[in-house]
């Protein structure tokens, strides 16, 4: 994709797509099992 802040030269199908799978989340096991660690620093 080549873009600029006023322009995207991507074809608007394609666009249109990836903008709509921004609102599906996506199942993620390993990142669920990477939460359930401990943490290595603290706050």
């Amino acid at each position: 994709m080549i873009a600029r802040s006023d322009v995207n030269l991507m074809a608007p199908e394609v666009s249109d797509v990836m903008m709509a799978s921004l609102d599906m989340p996506d199942e993620s096991t390993e990142l669920a099992a990477l939460s359930k660690l401990p943490r290595l620093m603290g706050r």
